[in-house]
């Protein structure tokens, strides 16, 4: 009788995995659940799901991090209305936005086609405005330290170059004794590999090392035409006044005697109009410094009530210790000189015995004899 054995191994599906080369270990595994998948699912695993728009959800808006045109200041505006009617036929009704100052009507345009428009028209109806560079025209700074003074500026622009960088001006750092240092100073145009310059080591054969410049505060920058603050000249176009006598023309062609007092186009006080002692400066400097200050924490009035420990220096240490000696011994002194005027009296009155002590043992007395008395002086 023959036996059939029994084996134990169950079945597998036709889901489970099959090989493909006996020679190689990679499965094919398939999904049991796709059956299960619909249209829901397939939108929700879609890398692009992000980016599909819902009917039901509102349209979102998206916000630039920096305005791709800088703002326009406009000043004697006197009727908005017709303004901003002429802004709209130039540039359309999303063109721009605009925000009022006491001085200035600010004016935002919303992209380079709108900005070139707006400063088109402020140039053909001799407005009074002013504005800044444009985000593309704007060069990257740096500093390139310990190369030669002597360096040929065409050599380095050469270099730069050679390595993707697009040069626009150098300047070769000088001391005061208008001696040349091996420090230059590099502005580069705008492009996305700006920041991998400073990853340059060695340029022209010289070790190197590139960082950003130090910038010093030194206030707010002055307008060289209208002596204003707050812009340059390079993009303004208000009337010209003159640094030394404030009137409507330029500084270079001034008459002013140099003994007649200065006048200043901004306080018309006594003084030039680039004076940092002027009112005008010290107000925008005032204005310009609360915005760098650091933001104080809740405890900041408890800290500054409590009183702050001075560390002393060894010297002062030293001073304070022979003070604090020279006290107690004069202390000291003083205690000593008045127990002595309270002793000396009660020593001249003290006086002293000499006794003569005799002991009778039968009637357990003793007596008492005296020979002589005598005054202890002290």
């Amino acid at each position: 009788m023959s036996h059939t054995p029994i084996t134990t191994k169950r079945n597998l599906s036709n889901n489970s995995p099959s090989q493909i080369d006996k020679n190689t270990k990679v499965f094919v595994t398939p999904n049991r659940y796709a059956v299960l998948n619909t249209d829901e699912d397939k939108v929700l695993t879609t890398p692009s799901a992000s980016t599909t728009k819902d009917p039901d959800r509102p349209p979102q808006k998206v916000h630039n991090a920096k305005p791709v045109a800088p703002p326009i200041h406009i000043k004697n505006i006197s009727n908005f209305s017709a303004f901003n009617t002429i802004l709209k036929n130039i540039t359309g009704p999303n063109g721009y936005t605009c925000k009022s100052t006491p001085s200035y009507l600010i004016v935002q345009p919303t992209d380079k086609r709108s900005y070139n428009a707006i400063i088109d028209h402020l140039h053909e109806t001799n407005a009074s405005f002013h504005s800044f560079s444009p985000p593309s025209l704007r060069t990257y700074r740096v500093v390139i330290k310990n190369l030669h003074s002597s360096t040929l500026h065409t050599d380095i622009t050469s270099a730069l170059t050679e390595l993707g960088h697009s040069v626009k001006s150098i300047y070769n750092a000088k001391n005061r004794n208008n001696c040349p240092l091996p420090v230059f100073f590099v502005d580069i145009r705008q492009q996305d590999n700006n920041n991998d310059i400073h990853d340059i080591t060695s340029l022209l054969n010289t070790i190197v090392k590139i960082e950003k410049p130090i910038k010093k505060r030194r206030g707010p920058s002055q307008c060289h035409n209208c002596q204003d603050y707050g812009h340059t000249k390079n993009y303004c176009s208000h009337k010209a006044r003159c640094v030394k006598c404030g009137e409507n023309h330029q500084t270079i062609e001034c008459t002013k005697d140099r003994n007649s007092p200065a006048k200043c186009a901004l306080c018309a006080k006594d003084h030039t109009a680039n004076f940092k002692g002027c009112p005008a400066f010290q107000s925008i400097f005032k204005k310009s410094a609360q915005k760098f200050q650091p933001v104080k924490d809740p405890d900041y009035h408890s800290q500054q009530s409590q009183p702050k420990t001075k560390t002393k220096s060894y010297a002062e240490a030293t001073n304070n210790q022979n003070k604090i000696t020279e006290q107690i011994s004069n202390t000291f002194s003083k205690l000593i000189s008045n127990l002595s005027s309270l002793i000396n009296p009660l020593i001249s009155l003290l006086t002293s015995y000499e006794l003569l002590i005799s002991y009778n043992p039968s009637s357990n007395f003793c007596t008492v004899n005296v020979l002589n008395v005598f005054i202890v002086e002290g």
